[in-house]
């Protein structure tokens, strides 16, 4: 199994995660800022997470979508019924949702 994003560049992936979780393109500064990160090392499951959790995408996925999002942004699928959490549960189990996709072993097999 791979991961969505494992065949593109890593400026490919910066404007795919734009678009997927922020639904916009790329500004030139945050495209820049989010190659660098990557080239320094930082994972793209923690850079997507990192969108899926940010202030813009929480007001744009307000409830449900956020769930959705930041699902589609790591494993490209939507959430299993396991894992959803609806609206009004997002701000308060986000973190610990977060915490657990990036450790378990679907997203250790799709990173490798």
């Amino acid at each position: 199994v791979r991961a969505w994003h494992q065949e593109l560049s890593d400026a490919q992936a910066v404007s795919e995660v734009y678009q997927r979780v922020l639904g916009r393109p790329a500004d030139a500064a945050g495209q820049s800022y989010w190659v660098g990160r990557l080239g320094a090392g930082l994972t793209r499951a923690k850079m997507i997470a990192s969108f899926a959790l940010s202030p813009e995408s929480r007001t744009r996925t307000r409830g449900q979508g956020a769930w959705t999002t930041l699902t589609l942004g790591i494993y490209g699928r939507a959430p299993g019924a396991t894992e959803w959490g609806g609206a009004g549960v997002w701000d308060q189990v986000a973190d610990a949702y977060l915490r657990e996709a990036i450790g378990s072993d679907e997203v250790r097999a799709l990173a490798s």
